[in-house]
């Protein structure tokens, strides 16, 4: 038997293979594995400073549907009505895999009855959370991005609204946080002696992601080289031929 032709032939069949299989893993088109994840909030509530708004704010309202955000309110005549409400809501990110990479991400909510929302503009905050509503993450002074509720919507009433928060969510992720946190507010509390507030509703984030990238071109070369050597050496030891030059 012609042990060279053999080997030859073994080796015609076993280099081919590999570097098909390099290529197929290195060309493989990230954006067919890119993914849309939509995260609910574990946590809804509303806080108030009332029921007579004093600047500190008292109590809070788990409002697993409806958050109503309040910017100031005094009834007719009534002083003692006046409250103001600011929403948060947390969401649990520990279900995000580390090997995905977070491109985009949008906090999304409905637009339940407004109260004179023709200048009503609502702020988003962020937050590291903990899991718990606390009076304390109302407080919050970390602006993320502001929409103006009358100019937001498109199609019939309601309307679905939606803020870029992705650098801070991306942070979050980078660092290995729990919770993220958002608090939502109007600019403009306790300047006005008229309700103006929204409901928001179903709300939740929408995350954009894709694979971590891969390695460089340059470490696939060697890695496919390194796969190509080795399978020589173990078609060489593994003939006849391979031990006969051994």
């Amino acid at each position: 038997m012609d042990y060279n032709a053999n080997n030859m032939n073994m080796d015609r069949g076993i280099i081919p293979f590999l570097i098909t299989a390099f290529f197929l893993i290195y060309s493989y088109p990230e954006a067919c594995l890119s993914t849309m994840i939509d995260l609910h909030p574990i946590i809804s509530a509303t806080i108030q400073d009332g029921p007579r708004a004093d600047g500190v704010f008292d109590s809070v309202t788990n409002a697993p549907s409806d958050v109503y955000v309040l910017g100031g309110y005094t009834g007719p005549s009534n002083a003692q009505f006046e409250q103001t409400n600011r929403a948060i809501y947390e969401f649990d990110l520990r279900g995000i895999s580390n090997t995905l990479h977070i491109d985009s991400v949008r906090f999304i909510f409905t637009r339940g009855s407004a109260s004179n929302p023709g200048n009503l503009f609502i702020q988003g905050h962020g937050y590291i959370g903990n899991g718990v509503a606390e009076i304390a993450d109302a407080l919050i002074n970390n602006l993320l991005d502001t929409i103006h509720l009358n100019s937001s919507g498109a199609g019939p009433f309601p309307y679905r609204n939606t803020l870029n928060v992705t650098s801070f969510t991306q942070g979050l992720h980078a660092n290995g946080t729990d919770y993220a946190g958002f608090m939502f507010r109007t600019p403009n509390e306790g300047s006005s002696f008229e309700e103006q507030g929204v409901f928001m509703r179903a709300s939740f984030l929408r995350l954009s992601t894709s694979p971590v990238p891969m390695p460089e071109p340059s470490s696939f070369l060697l890695f496919g080289l390194g796969l190509i050597l080795m399978g020589k050496l173990v078609i060489g030891k593994n003939t006849e031929w391979g031990k006969g030059r051994g």
